[in-house]
């Protein structure tokens, strides 16, 4: 492969991070409860939406909270805390410190700490 040509490649994933360009195919590996990698097809259109609302959030609180894809209301239901010190993690106006700033440091390293989250 030609630089030019490894150039092009780079500058269409690019595009397709930022929702500029639909994949033909979306495949999402996870991990099954025996440690094994499991293949996944996703919708190449609602990652193409997912992919430009996280490309447009302004902070890591935001990009957390897309990455999760939860609404403002269900992310702050699970954090405790108001929609209302979320929008101002969110847009940068405040920002979270002491239990607050582990605890989305702690479900950004372990997403699945939401599921805990949502039965409290």
């Amino acid at each position: 492969m030609t630089k030019k040509e490894l150039e092009q490649l780079k500058a269409e994933g690019d595009a397709i991070v930022r929702g500029e360009s639909v994949a033909a195919r979306v495949v999402q590996y996870t991990e099954d409860a025996d440690g094994n990698l499991v293949r996944g097809e996703l919708e190449p259109e609602q990652e193409r939406a997912h992919a430009r609302r996280a490309w447009a959030a302004k902070n890591d609180v935001a990009r957390l909270r897309h990455r999760l894809d939860l609404t403002q209301e269900a992310f702050a239901q699970r954090l405790c805390v108001s929609v209302s010190t979320l929008r101002k993690w969110e847009t940068g106006a405040i920002v979270p410190s002491g239990a607050a700033a582990a605890l989305l440091r702690i479900v950004a390293a372990r997403p699945d700490v939401m599921e805990v989250l949502s039965e409290a």
